[in-house]
């Protein structure tokens, strides 16, 4: 997969799924590439019967070109990370609707 927000940079990932279990309501994927480390949903039931979905990743950023600009461009990385992943909060809650 291919993720882009506000910075002139694409990340390219692989990820390989790891768990899927209904029974606990995980999923759960490898990623590899510009990334590496894990990222998991956990789904269950609300008290109102609605699905909560809990969202976790843990990686490690290994793309050379922000590996040498990450501690300069920090703040500028997490504001890029805030606006991809509420952007892709929006998508999902879209396509799910």
């Amino acid at each position: 997969m291919s993720i882009r927000s506000l910075l002139p940079y694409t990340l390219e990932l692989v990820l390989r799924r790891e768990v899927e279990d209904p029974g606990t309501g995980e999923l759960r994927a490898a990623v590899r590439g510009d990334l590496h480390g894990w990222s998991a949903w956990h789904l269950r039931q609300g008290a109102d019967g609605t699905t909560v979905a809990a969202y976790r990743q843990e990686v490690e950023l290994r793309a050379p070109v922000l590996r040498q600009v990450s501690f300069a461009a920090r703040p500028l990385l997490r504001v890029n990370h805030t606006v991809m992943m509420r952007d892709g909060e929006r998508g999902l809650r879209a396509h799910l609707a």
